[in-house]
Formats: structure tokens, C-alpha cells, sequence
């Protein structure tokens, strides 16, 4: 694991002729990259895996109208995170909600 010295040495000193001194890069903006430089190859395989099985368990129980939900929320975090990273611990609980969306139980919304 690198620490926040590490990385803002290792992104100021790569990016220095180059940076405005008030707008300093102190991580890689795609959450792909951030995993495998923070965790290494075998971290982004295992962030995939978990990934893909979370989309193959949404796609089993695509008649559940939350199973849809959470594949289009999925979506929209794999292409957010291509454009900037998305490390904030709490969006991970969706991996959890993917993998136990059979079990929730939601009521319709009456009109």
C-alpha cells in the first residue's frame, strides 16, 4: 500500500514542469489505475471479479426493479470512475446490495 507521502511525491515530482502550482495532481484520475497503483495487479483482479460478479447476479434477477436499478447505478460508476476516482469507502456497499438483491424485499410505490 503507498502512503499519501509517497503519492504526492511521486505525482508532483512526475508532473512538475508541467502542474500550476494551485491545481497539484495527488492521484491518478481513474479508479482502475488507483486500485492497481495502490494495491497492485492482484487488487484490481480481485476489484473485477467482485465487479463482474455483482453484474451476473444483477442479471439473474433482472425482473426485480432494484436489481435494475443497481445495474444501471453500477454503469454509471464504471464510467465515472474512468474519468476521476472513486474512493470513498461507502460506495463500496453496493458490491453487498448486488450480491444480496434477491433478498431485499421492497414495496411498490402506490399512486
Amino acid at each position: 500500500m503507498k502512503s499519501v507521502i509517497e503519492d504526492k511525491s511521486f505525482f508532483f515530482n512526475s508532473t512538475e514542469p508541467y502542474y500550476l502550482e494551485f491545481c497539484k495532481v495527488m492521484h491518478p484520475h481513474n479508479s482502475l489505475v488507483t486500485i492497481a497503483y495502490r494495491g497492485g495487479i492482484l487488487a484490481l483482479i480481485v476489484y473485477l471479479i467482485i465487479f463482474y460478479l455483482s453484474l451476473k447476479n444483477l442479471k439473474k434477477n433482472a425482473s426485480n426493479k432494484l436489481s435494475n436499478l443497481l445495474f444501471v447505478t453500477l454503469l454509471t460508476i464504471i464510467i465515472t470512475s474512468l474519468f476521476d476516482t472513486m474512493d470513498f469507502a461507502s460506495l463500496y456497499f453496493i458490491f453487498g446490495l448486488c450480491h444480496f438483491v434477491e433478498r431485499i424485499k421492497c414495496k411498490e410505490a402506490q399512486v
